[in-house]
C-alpha cells in the first residue's frame, strides 16, 4: 500500500497476522493500536506516520517481523512495543510524546535499529524486560521519565546520545 491513509478504527487500524505487506508513506492515526503484526506476519514500513494511538503505535508479537525506515511513532500509549518472539530491524526510527515507553522489548523479542530518537516520552525513551535484546546504533534519547531501563535482558548501544530526562 502506497499512500495509505487509516484513521479512527476503533481497534486496530491495520492487522497482519500473516502473508508479507509492505507500506510506504502511510499514516495511521487513532484507534487503540496503530498497526498490529501477529503470528507469521511479516510487514516493511518506509516513510510512515503512526500517531495517536491509545495502546500502541506499532505492536510486533508472536512470531511477527517488522523491517522499518524512517518511521514516525508520535503521542501514542506506547510508541512500539516488541513481545514474544517477535523481531524488529531498521533505521530512521523517531518516537516522540509517548504516554507510557517510547519502546519496550518484551518477551524473547528482538529489536535492532540504527538512528534511533526517542524524545518526550513519559515512561523510559527504551524499556527491556525479560530476555529481550535491544541492539542501537546512533540515535539520541532525550527528554524522557528515564532514557533506558532494563529489568533484564541485554542492550547494546553505540553512537547513542543520551541527554537530560525529565525529573
Amino acid at each position: 500500500a502506497v499512500g495509505v491513509r487509516a484513521a479512527g478504527n476503533g481497534l486496530v487500524n491495520v492487522s497482519v497476522i500473516g502473508g508479507e505487506h509492505f507500506f510506504e508513506g502511510c499514516e495511521l492515526e487513532g484507534g487503540a493500536i496503530g498497526l498490529s503484526v501477529v503470528g507469521e506476519g511479516k510487514v516493511s514500513l518506509s516513510g510512515c506516520r503512526v500517531a495517536g494511538a491509545g495502546v500502541e503505535g506499532l505492536s510486533v508479537a508472536g512470531a511477527g517481523f517488522g523491517e522499518v525506515s524512517d518511521l514516525v511513532l508520535e503521542g501514542n500509549g506506547r510508541g512500539l512495543s516488541v513481545s514474544d518472539r517477535g523481531v524488529v530491524k531498521g533505521k530512521g526510527v523517531r518516537i516522540v510524546g509517548s504516554a507510557g515507553h517510547g519502546a519496550w522489548v518484551q518477551g524473547e523479542a528482538r529489536a535492532e535499529v540504527s538512528a534511533l530518537e526517542a524524545d518526550g516520552n513519559k515512561g523510559n525513551g527504551a524499556y527491556v524486560t525479560g530476555v529481550g535484546y535491544l541492539k542501537v546504533d546512533g540515535g539520541t534519547l532525550s527528554g524522557n521519565g528515564c532514557g533506558v531501563s532494563c529489568e533484564g535482558g541485554r542492550v547494546e548501544a553505540r553512537r547513542e546520545q543520551v541527554r537530560a530526562q525529565r525529573v
